[in-house]
């Protein structure tokens, strides 16, 4: 299925209370023409640490500035479903995490104002397989990715659920300490069986408080192995970022 994809471009305009200190220069002149009403001219003494400031930072820096569209913010919108289209390296500066979307897919996030924890890969409709990248408070205060882990299959314990555990290991998500876990579950009055892959850890950030981030699959028997090689390539390519 071909995914058809707008685009819409959102030109930042900063409040007269968000404009910089030595911006605030500018000042009536009164000989250039016309009535001192009408008049401004700008008061160099004070723009002029802004300025240099600027050009310091575009010299030092001048890839990061265009990277971060720090002028204007383009977001591709997917035409089907309303939700933000991702490629190439996906960056969550909320949760201070990133990781490659693998060549030829998209991951799709919430718009804003929905709060941003990630993005999700589809990855077929019929049987259902996608993955999912997450980042989120540790709100429950879980002490370890073990402890952290059985949240993601509390759901799955209930009457006439048949569960069969098909991995179960430490490993690590961008250097943190993670574990995995691998069921294959079916419930009594389904047909065919899921199988849901996790990998979890917890990082505590300065300033920010302790976070948990959750590499997820969901897939169907027949097809886990051709879906968990494009998990594992974005688990190796999961990097944690600094404040």
């Amino acid at each position: 299925m071909r995914t058809q994809v707008s685009s819409h471009a959102t030109l930042y305009k900063a409040p007269k209370a968000a404009w910089p200190r030595w911006f605030v220069g500018v000042k009536k002149f009164p000989w250039w023409g016309g009535s001192k009403r009408g008049i401004r001219r700008l008061d160099w003494l004070s723009i002029l640490p802004g300025i240099a400031l600027m050009v310091l930072l575009t010299l030092g820096d001048p890839a990061g500035l265009a990277a971060d569209n720090w002028w204007m913010r383009v977001e591709e919108i997917d035409s089907q479903t309303g939700l933000v289209v991702h490629r190439g390296q996906y960056r969550n500066p909320n949760y201070l995490y990133s990781f490659m979307i693998p060549e030829g897919m998209i991951c799709l996030s919430a718009p804003a104002p929905s709060p941003h924890h990630g993005c999700g890969i589809d990855l077929s409709e019929h049987p259902r397989a996608y993955i999912w990248a997450d980042g989120s408070y540790n709100a429950l205060d879980r002490v370890s990715p073990d402890d952290a882990l059985m949240d993601k299959f509390v759901s799955l314990m209930k009457e006439g659920m048949e569960i069969i555990v098909l991995e179960r290991s430490a490993t690590s998500l961008g250097g943190l300490p993670a574990e995995r876990l691998v069921v294959r579950y079916k419930h009594r009055d389904e047909k065919e069986s899921t199988v849901k892959a996790i990998v979890i850890a917890l990082k505590n950030v300065k300033e920010r408080g302790d976070m948990i981030y959750t590499l997820g699959l969901i897939s169907s028997p027949f097809r886990f192995e051709q879906d968990k090689a494009v998990f594992e390539s974005i688990l190796a390519s999961w990097k944690n970022e600094s404040p």
